[in-house]
């Protein structure tokens, strides 16, 4: 359940960042030329490493604080951290997609390599 909500709001925030940054919504049509700003090159490791240091702090207070499993502040903590990584993840995912892609100038081409890096990868 935690994994779920996670990985959908962590898809949400990377979706807002990239707005936040391109000011235009992010096209259905997977198979268009994807533009790569400088912006979102810096953006999203830069959100991506902030986010990791996000983690390491709630993971700090989670040791810290000796919650018991159940109660509302332990879950809530465990639903920040997981978000917090799956975020980062999600950021990572989209810079790794931009930069191939650009690298192969073919948006077909760079999709077949990206899925197998992340064949290989699992």
């Amino acid at each position: 359940q935690t994994d779920v909500v996670s990985v959908s709001l962590g898809f949400a925030l990377m979706q807002l960042v990239r707005f936040g940054v391109r000011e235009e919504l992010p096209s259905a049509d997977l198979l268009q030329t994807r533009d790569f700003t400088q912006a979102l090159a810096i953006a999203f490791p830069c959100s991506a490493v902030m986010l990791k240091g996000v983690t390491m702090v709630l993971l700090q207070l989670q040791v810290g604080l000796k919650m018991e499993e159940g109660t509302i502040c332990s879950t809530f903590l465990e639903y920040m951290k997981m978000t917090a990584i799956l975020t980062s993840s999600w950021m990572y995912v989209y810079w790794g997609d931009a930069v191939i892609i650009n690298m192969f100038e073919s948006v077909f081409l760079g999709s077949v390599v990206q899925a197998a890096l992340y064949s290989a990868a699992a």
